[in-house]
């Protein structure tokens, strides 16, 4: 279920052309890891029910097993978090890609943070410097690993009964890789987020 973006036209504008330069930064150090072109669509910001997002794992991971990770964040006033999600089967095809073996599950969850860590940080840089203040990062989580969709906890994430969420899909272009991007702004700082984008905006 979705519900009215708390934010106003301009507000929701400034968000969309801030999360599309960032995340197509972030897609620049994607195709440099894989030395493949990465398909990038317009960032998806909508407001839905914490729980709602569960559905929304089911068929970015097409209902197979899949793992996420994530790291809380702070830009300014505004906590938010980075949440990314992958199908078991896509980081089969990116270790096949950049030639890495994934032999153990230590290796895999390597793989799983690397990729994380590439999208994220430059992702999180273009924010800061659009905002002109620099994100502080706390630790990186594995959430989750081999799991059906279904069963995946939003709970320890965002505790909130909804969240502003800004969602893109990474496709690789002839590869079946494919991971999902999440940056998540609970319920409780909508007030300071508006705030943030005014200062921008004005």
């Amino acid at each position: 279920m979705s519900f009215t973006l708390p934010l106003s036209e301009e507000q929701r504008d400034c968000l969309q052309e801030l999360t599309n330069v960032a995340m197509g930064a972030a897609a620049e150090s994607l195709a440099e890891l894989t030395q493949s072109f990465v398909h990038l669509p317009i960032p998806v910001i909508r407001c839905v029910a914490t729980t709602e997002l569960v559905s929304s794992f089911e068929e970015i991971a097409k209902n197979l097993p899949a793992s996420a990770i994530s790291q809380n964040c702070v830009i300014g006033a505004v906590p938010f978090r980075g949440l990314m999600i992958v199908g078991d089967d896509s980081i089969k095809n990116l270790a096949v890609n950049i030639e890495r073996q994934l032999a153990t599950e230590d290796e895999s969850e390597k793989l799983l943070h690397e990729l994380f860590n590439t999208v994220t940080h430059r992702c999180f840089d273009q924010l800061g410097e659009m905002f002109d203040i620099p994100i502080e990062r706390q630790q990186v989580i594995v959430r989750a690993c081999h799991i059906l969709p279904e069963l995946f906890d939003m709970k320890p994430i965002v505790k909130t009964p909804t969240t502003i969420a800004v969602e893109i899909n990474y496709k690789i272009e002839a590869n079946a890789f494919d991971c999902h991007l999440l940056l998540l702004f609970p319920d409780n700082i909508y007030k300071q987020l508006a705030e943030q984008l005014d200062i921008l905006l004005h």
